[in-house]
């Protein structure tokens, strides 16, 4: 299942979203088959200013979930065991995003599209795993 994946605004952990609904929040989440969904209107809203809001998600297949809380007692909708990704064995790199600064996802100066693997950390941020 399609998984979206942001960063909280309000607790600072990393919100899941399943079938168009939050089922919970983790300390960090691995997708596979990763790209971004992006909402133009809210960017340039909060870009211009106002309100910090949620405007883009990354999407991709749920791989992995550390420290799961559950929102209103939804489960996570998942086809295996989603515990066991270990990222170090493979080249990582810094993803970042500043909606003063840039229109769009970096990853050093080239705009960041997607990657096969991607892991969201409440601490360390977004780290793309470009192989």
């Amino acid at each position: 299942m399609k998984t979206l994946v942001h960063k909280n605004l309000h607790n600072g952990l990393m919100a899941i979203t399943q079938g168009g609904k939050v089922v919970g929040y983790a300390d960090e989440v691995v997708l596979e088959g990763v790209d971004l969904k992006w909402d133009a209107k809210k960017a340039a809203f909060s870009q211009s200013g106002n309100k910090r809001t949620v405007h883009c998600w990354a999407r991709g297949e749920l791989l992995s979930v550390k420290g799961f809380q559950s929102f209103k007692g939804r489960e996570l909708a998942t086809k295996s065991d989603i515990e066991n990704f270990d990222s170090s064995n493979y080249s990582q790199s810094t993803v970042r995003y500043n909606p003063k600064r840039e229109n769009c996802m970096m990853v050093g100066d080239s705009e960041y599209i997607g990657s096969p693997y991607a892991v969201f950390s409440a601490t360390a941020g977004m780290t793309a795993i470009l192989r």
